[in-house]
């Protein structure tokens, strides 16, 4: 499994955790910045259009300093790739590893 880091000390808005998390799996220019964008490519499209694929997880550091609107950004994106997880593997349909959580 590989192991993403993102350093989240100097993020004010949730497109800053956009702008790092697509750098880092190396997302074409076109992706979407929200939540089912991110779902589609990481979890429903099992990571085809990143240059990294799972399984990895991708850990957020610094983030007892994020501003609250941007930590509950993250944290309703978690909860959908969760719901969504769950979802799957209830229908037989294979699991992604591909997790985001949060690191104080």
């Amino acid at each position: 499994m590989t192991l993403v880091q993102l350093d989240a000390s100097g993020w004010r808005e949730p497109s800053d955790f956009y702008d790092a998390i697509l750098k880092a799996l190396g997302s074409p220019s076109w992706h979407g910045t929200n939540p089912v964008a991110l779902l589609d490519t990481m979890v429903s499209g099992m990571g085809a259009v990143h240059d990294l694929k799972p399984p990895y997880r991708v850990e957020i550091l610094h983030s007892a300093q994020l501003p609250i609107a941007v930590k509950e950004h993250i944290v309703a994106v978690t909860d959908l790739f969760d719901r969504v997880r769950g979802y799957r593997r209830n229908r037989g349909a294979p699991d992604v590893d591909a997790t985001i959580i949060m690191i104080d």
